[in-house]
This record gives C-alpha cells, structure tokens and sequence, in this order.
C-alpha cells in the first residue's frame, strides 16, 4: 500500500547550540517523524548521524555530533516527509587538550582522548625549537597549525572520530591488553582501534613518523643541554651539600640527651611551614576540592542520566500508555545496570524494579479485564512475556477470558428467563411492561444495553437472545478463538526465541518454559500451566462451545415443545436460524478445529430440524383453522362447479409452507450438512407435509359434522317445498350469530364434497409437483398417502350425502306405507282394478325430488365428469351419475329396510298391486344407469313381493299385467320432461364402482 506524503520535517531549536564533538544535541521541531521507525536519517555536517539519534515525539528527537568545526547544519530525513529544513545551526569548536599550566575557566576533566605517551612528550616542547620540529615533519607543509600532541594539522584532527569507548572496544576485539604506552601489557591493536579507528595509513605513517622525530629532539628543555649548560652550577652545589653533610656529621649526636640539635627546630618548622602553607591555600584547596566533588557529580549525573530520569520516565510513559517505550528503556537499564556494583546506581535500578513489578501488576489487570481485543492482548502478552514474569500470561488470559465467556452467557440466559417470567415459555404473551422492568434488571446486572432495548422494543425475548449471542459470537467469541489459536501456533513466543527455530524445537522450548512457569509460579491465583498446550486448549474450546450450542438449544427446543402458539414460534424459530447463518458466514470455522464446527453444524442441523417440523405444523393449525373462515360464498363453474374459498386457502398454506421449508432445507454453508442424510428425516418429513396436508380432511369432516348437527326430520320433509331456492345461490347460504347454518345442509355436504375433489384433482397434483421440484424426500410416500387420506375422506363425505339424500327422497314414502298398513281393513278383496288409477303421491314426489338431485349435483359438481367415465383410471371419481347412482342404490335399500319392517305382504291384494305398481315405474322410469345390479335385483324382488317370502308370490293376472303396464306409460308420458332429462344416463352409460367402508 502506498504511503501518503506528509510535510517534510523542519529543525527551529537546538541544545545545546554550540559544544565539541560527540556532544548531544537535541533537536526540536515540527513533523520529526510520526514514529520512531518513520525517522530515517539525521545528518549533521554532512554526516549521518542516525544510529545515535533517539526519537522521543515529533518535535524531539536527539542525537551526538559527528566530527567537524565551525557552523554545522543539520538535515532531518523521514519516510513520510523525505527532506527537512532547519532554521538553525550547530556551532563546534575542536577540543583542545588543556596541559597544567594552560589558563581556563573551569576544572577540565583529567581523562585524556589522546595518547598518554604522545601526549606527556609532545606537550612539554612549548619552546620555538619544538613547534618548528612539529611543523617541519615530514609531510607536512609550512604555514599550517599542527597539533602538538599527534603533530598532525588540526583540519585533519577534526575530521577523525572521537576515541571509542571501552564497551565499544571490546565488542570489537575480544583480546585482552591495555592502551597504555607505559603498561606491561600494552597491546597496539587496541591502541589503534581506540584512538585512531578513522585514521588512514597515510595517517598513521605522519602521526608515527612526528612522535619518532618529537623524541630524538634534543631541546632546550632536555636533560643533557641543562646538565652542559648549568655545569658549574651543579658542582657548586654539590660541593655546598657535601661540607654541609661533613658539618652535620658531627653535630648529629652532640644535642641534649643525646638528640639531634637541629632535629626538633627543624620539624616544628617544618610544620609551622605545613600549617602556614595549608592556611594560605586552605580555601583555594576546599574550592577546588568542592569544584572536583561537583564535577565529579555533575559527570555521574550526566553520565548516568538516562538512569536518574528512568523511574519517572517509566511512570510518565506508563500513564501516557507508551508502554513499547518503557519495556525499552527498561531492557536497556536491566543490560546495563542490572549487576553494577555501584551503591548509587543499585539504589536506584531498584527504584526502577519496583516501578516494573507495578507495571507488571497493571498489564496482568488490563489482561485479565474483559473482554479484551486479541490484538490487546496479544501486546500486553508480548510486554509481559518479555518482562519475564513468573506465570503464562497467555494461557491466563484464556482461562479469564473463558471463565467471562461463560459468565456473560449466563447472564444472557437469566436476562432471557427474567423476560419470559420464567412462567410462560410464549414469549408472545409478554406484556411491555414487564419487558420494561427486565430490561431495567438486566441492565443492573451488567447485561448489554441493546439487550432490554430489545426486549422493550416488543421483539420476542428468544429473538432477542438468539440475536445477543450471535452478537456475543462475533465480537468476543471469535477473539478468543484468534487468541487460542495464536497461543498454540507459536505466534505468542519471544520472537528471539523463535529465530532459527524449527516447530518441534518451538514445541520443546515451549515445554521447558511452562516447566519454569509452574516451578516458579507459586500464587493461587494464577492458573496452572498445562503440560499440552494445544490438548488444553482445544478442549477448553469444547467446553465453551458445547456448553453455549447446548444453553441456545434447550432454550429453543423448551419453547418448541411447550405447544403454545406453534404459529409464532415458527416464526422467530426461522428468524433464528436466519441469525445463526448470518453470524456463521463472518465466524472463521475453517481456522478452528473440526470438532468445534462439528457441534455448530449440529445445532443449526437440530434447529433446521425443529423449524421445518414448526413450519408443517403451523401449516397444519391453519388448515384447521379454516373451519372458522369458511363463509359458504360459493364460486360457480359450468366444469368444475360450486366451491368455497377454501380450497385455494389451503393451496396457498401449502405452497408458502414448501417454499418456507426449501430455505431450510437448502445448506447456505459448507458447514450444514444436508437435512436429509439421515433415513429417520427422510421418512419423517413426508409424514409431516402430508399430517398438514390431511388436515384439510379433517377440516371438511367437522364442517360435515356441523352440517348434520343442524340437520332434523322436520327439515327433511319441508325442504320440499323451497324447490325454486336452489336456483338462487345466493340465497343458499345466510348468516345467522357467528357461524353459518346452511339452509339445504345437502347442499352444502355436496360443497364440501366438491373442495376434497378439487383439491384432490388440481391443487394436490400442483403441491406435488412444487415437492418434488424442490427435492424434498420421498414424494411417492406423500403421494400415497395423500391418495389414501382423499379416497377415504371423499367416500366419507360422498356417504354423508348419500344417506342425507336417500333419507329425503324416502321421507313421504314411509308416511305413506304406514297409512296404508294402518288402512288396510278398509281394502276389500273384491275392490275394482280401476280404483288404482296412478303412482302414489309419494313416489311421484320421490321421482321428481330425484331430478331435483339430479340437477343439485350437475350444479354444484360440475358437468365435466358426465358421460366421461370410461377410462379404468376413472373409476374412483365422483361424478353427478356415479353419486345419484348411489342415492337411488340407498334408496332402494331403505325401501326394502321400510318393506320387511312393515311386513307389507299382510297387505290386501289391491294394496300390493298399487306397491308393485310404485315399485314397477321406479325402475321403468328412472334410466338403467341408475340402478346398479344389486339395486336393480332388490327393486325386482319388491316388485314381485319376494323380498320376505319367495316361495309363494302374490302373481298377478294377465289383465292386472296390461292395466299395470297402461298406467306405468301415462305415468312416464306425465313426466315426460322428467324422463328426458335422464336420458343422458342411457345415452353415455357410464361404468360405476362403489367402494363399501
């Protein structure tokens, strides 16, 4: 990624502004480098300088000057800035070796940069002879001031580097020797390196050539020029000295008490000397004595600078929370004074330590303070792993981290149970109220905000939970995967430690250092380490998750298996597995290990389940339901004929049910397993698609049911009489107080009977289809058992019908033959033929009632199906002939039931006559498509009184034959219109099955 430029760097301060070389300079300004590896270059006369600086902010950073003199400028280079500006400059002199009698204003530091030998015999010619030699070496040019301790020129000896220091030096040369010219253990390559590390050969070759020629000069200050110039002198004098000693000689004992005379006067003068010398110089000595302890500080002070300063540094930069910094400068103190033997210095690494153990002290409370990010923790580890403490700081997090998991979950669960009263597990009938004074709990027991904020809002408290883990998953969960997973890959070791090192040595090194942590680790409060790091870890991760997966499951399924409300709890249960997918899409499940991803492809497989099962069985209380939305406004067909809304209610709850379910039967992840791959789903999924689908059977049973309870016998002789209402459908059906009573309950067991068959023939066929299009299991099962269901329903229905019709269309003829039975002491024997002179009423109420049926059904079932029954597919369908078919078949049985019951054979013969006549012109005027083969021989049987007694037959006379059969063709030329209107029976006769329960 491409770095944006920033402005470039400018200097407007320095300090000091002038100074020697190897001075430290601090240097302020503006964009100095936004960090510290942001600074690249400082250059000051040309020189890099960057390995001495040391950044501390943007506008400071310092650095030690470089060799040169005269007026320095000074050049910042960063990354983001490039080249800076300065708007001042440094001002360097050499430094000059200052001798005993060299006039300054301070006490100069007794430490030489140069070379002792060099220096003791170069310094001591300050006569003109010894700078001429010096500025006649070979080499060098005449008018050119030299240095008179190297005799080199000083343009030169400011170009050279200051000496290195001892620590340097012996990084360099590990040999053991001194710099010292006058030491027995002398070692030149020390000497070089240290005093003369930048010098050339050519260098070298000057600098030794003039220390040669400095000590071949014979001087006026030399010892042989004294002694030949002051000859007589020294003679003289030892002349005086030796008769002084003769004269001493014998007055050495000659004192009182045999001591020396001039032994007492001579050492009370010379202490009387002492004494005066140390009063003249008393002060001058005390002042210099006091400037020396003073330098002496002030040079440890300076020196050890960075030491003084460093425990209120590490507490400044602690409370600023540059923590990088104060695990540098204390790594830097601990290397350098960690064993020093001085008092000072001890006291006060030891302030420093005890500044460490609380900074310690601090980043173990902001580790185990959670919830932490994984990039926070793993920087607080990175300090605390490389401050040595005495515990795993990594494996402590964790097991914090774990312990907060839990706790946090916990809370969500008690919020949860607080919300739902802990009473009803619906959360529907939760008030606001109550949601408020939770969430004001909940908010007091440390739970997050959105959590009430949820629940006051009127979200399901299950929804709500289900959303605050997956918001709990994302955000915290996941940085203690990212954490473990950092932990047991090495990525939280000592980088130095790691360097060269392969995986099983990292494992090995890993080992020995939680040995060391256990047998160091003495407080309780730390938890142990575990021998197996990644053994610990991954099974700390399975406790967490299947103690969350199992917490979210039995919340889920408690609320399932209660049975309150199935219809709404579907819902959120689909809302749910719709959070659970949106949070699993962010979760890294392919950087864990198989097992965790195992336990949440279960839960989500577990709830996929439930909700599927939730989504049929909501289908299933709908379709129940529709009893009550059932208004008997029926939509006419000339095909299809008469049906309510109900039907197309129930295609549109199955469709949206199927289409609800392929959302969870389609896997969104690679982690869900298919929802069918076990054979128990695959056979319960059929059962319960078809347990909902069955339950519109049930449905139309109890409207069934209702019709019938509305049904009496007074209704089945009156309804008769409305015979122009069934023409006005509109007046079929009104409303009376909540639900509808029908008026012709035939009719509507007919409606009812049309929806099964129009459902069975259009809208199953379309649900099947859309199964198997969708993939669902086992559709042949469905299939099977829809078609089982519908056959068994249909006849039930069809039964219902068919018994409410026959009843009706028997109900005049059974007063009839009870007045018959009661008047037949009033028929005589030899009665006229001629008395009979037609049908009974009653069998012509029953004839025309029949095409009132007739045309009910071709109204309300639709034409569709007449004369259309020829193929062998066909013989289950219900049709207008196959349904009157079965009224006359029940007809007929219950006139042979009224028959043998009135024992009608006691009749007078011209009553049986006037029955068989009845009996004759039933079947000679309703068409043979009719009559089934058993109704046709039980009608036979009644029309030759053979149904008690078949042995002796009542017979009929010739004339009695022609008379019956004359009245049977006026009777069909009466009912012309009504014959007719039967015809299509004979003209498409059609094939009828019927299916006795």
């Amino acid at each position: 990624m491409l770095q944006t430029e920033g402005p470039a760097p400018h200097v407007d301060g320095i300090s000091p502004n002038e100074g020697t070389p190897g001075t430290k300079l601090t240097i302020r300004g503006e964009n100095l480098g936004t960090t510290a590896s942001d600074l690249t270059h400082v250059f000051i006369n040309q020189i890099d300088v960057g390995p001495t600086a040391q950044w501390f902010s943007p506008k400071k950073i310092t650095a030690i000057t470089p060799m040169g003199e005269g007026e320095l400028e000074i050049v910042v280079v960063t990354k983001s800035g490039k080249f800076g500006t300065a708007a001042v400059s440094y001002h360097q002199y050499a430094q000059r070796n200052v001798g005993p009698q060299t006039p300054v204003t301070y006490w100069p530091e007794d430490e030489r940069r140069h070379c002792p030998a060099i220096y003791e015999h170069g310094s001591e010619s300050r006569s003109g002879e010894g700078t001429g030699a010096a500025r006649t070496a070979t080499g060098i040019p005449g008018g050119i001031e030299l240095d008179p301790s190297t005799g080199l020129p000083m343009s030169e000896i400011t170009r050279m580097n200051i000496p290195l220091s001892d620590s340097a030096l012996r990084q360099l040369y590990s040999g053991s020797g001194s710099v010292q010219l006058t030491d027995k253990e002398f070692d030149p390559i020390m000497f070089l390196l240290k005093f003369y590390k930048s010098s050339s050969f050519n260098d070298l070759t000057v600098t030794f050539n003039n220390f040669r020629q400095s000590m071949r000069m014979e001087g006026a200050g030399e010892p042989i020029n004294v002694i030949r110039t002051n000859l007589v002198l020294i003679f003289r004098c030892l002349e005086g000295m030796d008769s002084l000693r003769r004269e001493l000689v014998p007055e050495k004992g000659n004192g009182p008490d045999g001591k020396n005379r001039f032994e007492t006067p001579l050492e009370s003068i010379l202490s009387e000397s002492r004494d005066s010398a140390y009063q003249l110089f008393e002060g001058v000595l005390k002042r210099r004595d006091r400037a020396e302890s003073t330098r002496n500080a002030i040079g440890v002070m300076q020196r050890y600078q960075f030491l003084f300063n460093l425990p209120h540094a590490i507490r400044s930069n602690i409370s600023k929370g540059d923590y990088s910094l104060v695990l540098n400068d204390y790594l830097r103190a601990k290397s350098l004074f960690a064993n020093s033997e001085v008092e000072v210095l001890r006291r006060i690494y030891a302030d420093v330590e005890n500044v460490v153990a609380n900074f310690r002290t601090i980043l173990r409370n902001q580790l185990t303070t959670m919830p932490i990010e994984c990039d926070e923790a793993k920087r607080k580890i990175g300090y605390l792993t490389q401050l040595e403490v005495n515990y795993d700081p990594t494996w402590l997090c964790l097991v914090r981290f774990k312990e907060w998991l839990i706790d946090r979950i916990q809370l969500y669960q008690n919020v949860y149970h607080q919300a739902i009263g802990n009473k009803n597990p619906n959360p529907s009938a939760q008030s606001t109220d109550r949601a408020s004074s939770v969430s004001g709990d909940a908010q007091g027991a440390g739970s997050p905000s959105w959590f009430g904020e949820g629940v006051m809002s009127g979200t399901p408290p299950l929804l709500v939970l289900v959303k605050s883990v997956c918001r709990f998953l994302t955000h915290h969960v996941v940085q203690f995967w990212r954490l473990g997973l950092a932990y047991i890959s090495g990525q939280l070791s000592n980088p130095s430690q790691m360097d060269g090192h392969s995986g099983s040595e990292f494992d090995n090194d890993m080992s020995k250092r939680i040995r060391n942590a256990d047998d160091q680790s003495s407080d309780s409060e730390f938890p142990s380490t575990p021998p197996d790091p990644k053994a610990a870890w991954l099974q700390m991760n399975l406790e967490l998750v299947l103690m969350l997966a199992s917490r979210i499951k039995d919340e889920i399924l408690e609320v399932i298996g209660s049975g309150v409300n199935d219809e709404v709890i579907t819902e959120w249960l689909v809302q749910c597995i719709r959070e659970f997918r949106r949070c699993y899409a962010v979760l890294p499940l392919n950087e864990i290990s198989p097992e965790v991803v195992e336990m949440f492809s279960r839960l989500i497989h577990e709830l996929r389940r439930h909700a599927v099962r939730g989504i049929f069985r909501r289908a299933q209380i709908m379709i129940e339901a529709l009893q009550l939305k059932e208004t008997w406004r029926v939509t006419l067909t000339d095909a299809e004929g008469g049906r309510t809304k109900l039907p197309l209610l129930y295609e549109d709850i199955m469709t949206d049910a199927l289409s609800r379910c392929q959302e969870q039967v389609a896997c969104h992840s690679t982690t869900e397993k298919p929802l069918f791959v076990s054979a128990e789903l695959q056979e319960r999924f059929p059962d319960w698609c078809g347990d909902a689908m069955v339950a519109f059977i049930s449905t139309l049973r109890r409207l069934a049911d209702q019709i019938e309870s509305t049904i009496s016998h007074s209704e089945l002789q009156d309804e008769g009489n409305s015979r122009s209402d069934w023409l006005n459908v509109d007046s079929l059906f009104g409303r009376q107080s909540g639900q509808t009573p029908i008026v012709s309950q035939a009719r509507g067991l007919l409606l009812v009977l049309n929806n099964a068959i129009w459902i069975e023939q259009h809208a199953n066929k379309r649900l099947i289809m859309a199964y198997k299009a969708a993939g669902y299991a086992s559709p042949e099962r469905l299939q099977a058992r829809l078609d089982d269901t519908w056959q068994k329903g249909r006849e039930d229905l069809l039964c219902r019908y068919v018994r409410l019709r026959s009843s009706w269309l028997c109900a005049p003829i059974r007063p009839q033959l009870n007045e018959m039975f009661a008047m037949k002491s009033s028929f005589a024997d030899d009665d006229d033929l001629s008395s009979i002179t037609g049908l009974h009423t009653s069998v012509c109420a029953a004839i025309s009632n029949l095409s009132h049926v007739f045309s009910e059904l071709i109204l309300l079932l639709g034409k569709e199906t007449v004369g259309n029954l020829e193929s062998d597919s066909n013989e289950q369908m219900v049709s207008p002939q196959s349904v009157l078919a079965r009224v006359v078949s029940q007809t007929v049985d219950q006139l042979k039931n009224y028959y043998v019951e009135l024992h009608l054979r006691s009749l007078p013969r011209l009553a049986q006559i006037q029955l068989i006549l009845d009996f004759r012109a039933l079947k000679a005027i309703l068409p043979k498509g009719l009559f089934t083969p058993e109704a046709s021989r039980q009608l036979d049987a009644l029309s030759a009184m053979t149904v008690q007694d078949s042995s002796s037959p009542p017979g009929l006379q010739p004339n009695e034959e022609r008379y019956l059969n004359k009245i049977i063709e006026q009777e069909k030329g009466r009912m012309r219109l009504l014959v007719d209107g039967f015809q299509s029976f004979d003209s498409s006769p059609s094939r009828i099955t019927l299916v006795h329960e």
